[in-house]
């Protein structure tokens, strides 16, 4: 018997001891206090100040905004955008946006674009000349390279508005059009030209209204070659306004 409350007796302090460690809480790592001035307040004061400062954690001004491109922001009464693919569906969005704030009265356009379709660089520059005639100031910049209708559209923004850098490259040329393994025969060829005589006379005949040369003059200097000129040529033939500087 005596032998037996011995064994009862071991048996609950191993037991003991056993539920002892199942219920011991799992050590955490002490809570750090902020020192912060500002607040007062522990570690979690950090989502809004910077350690070991404590000043207030600067955020975009853009973060107010959810716009529908990228390359795109607005900064009190101006939006500035970056032209770099020819796509007007994104210079629609791009306005349609704009139309939202009515404090916008100015759109710069960064043009850095080695050109794209004709097509749709006509739209954008139609597009551009409804926002102008809404009252709207569209200043085009080309800091860098404009050609094709990336020229197109820097040509073509608000006269006294077109800026670019002494450096910047820009370019017009005659239209082309290639297909492979396409069989032609000489009324479809004829077809053929006409129609892109027709395309190139109506923007040359664009561009001579947007700068000091005449139509002669644009033809005479794209035909059968590339026509390049620098930020400083630009603004001697009148295809800008300006200097970026």
């Amino acid at each position: 018997m005596k032998r037996l409350f011995v064994l009862s007796v071991i048996l609950a302090l191993m037991l003991g001891v056993a539920y002892g460690e199942d219920e011991r809480e799992p050590q955490q790592e002490p809570k750090i206090q902020s020192i912060c001035p500002k607040t007062l307040m522990d570690n979690s004061c950090l989502t809004c100040h910077s350690y070991p400062s404590f000043i207030l954690k600067e955020i975009s001004p853009e973060s107010r905004h959810t716009y529908p491109i990228s390359d795109m922001h607005i900064k009190d009464n101006y939006a500035y955008y970056i032209l770099g693919s020819i796509d007007a569906g994104d210079v629609q969005k791009l306005f349609d946006y704009i139309l939202w704030h009515p404090s916008v009265k100015k759109i710069i356009i960064e043009v850095h674009s080695p050109g794209g379709s004709l097509f749709d660089g006509y739209k954008i520059v139609g597009l551009m000349q409804h926002m102008m005639a809404r009252g709207y100031v569209i200043e085009t910049r080309v800091y860098g390279f404009a050609a094709s209708a990336g020229f197109l559209v820097a040509a073509s923004g608000t006269v006294g508005h077109r800026l670019v850098s002494k450096t910047a490259e820009l370019m017009w040329h005659e239209l082309m059009s290639f297909s492979m393994f396409q069989v032609s025969t000489p009324s479809s060829t004829e077809e053929q030209s006409r129609v892109l005589r027709h395309l190139q006379t109506t923007a040359n005949h664009w561009l001579a209204k947007r700068s000091k040369l005449t139509l002669g003059e644009i033809d005479d200097l794209i035909k059968r070659k590339e026509f390049w000129m620098s930020g400083s040529d630009a603004v001697e033939y009148g295809f800008a306004d300006g200097f970026l500087e």
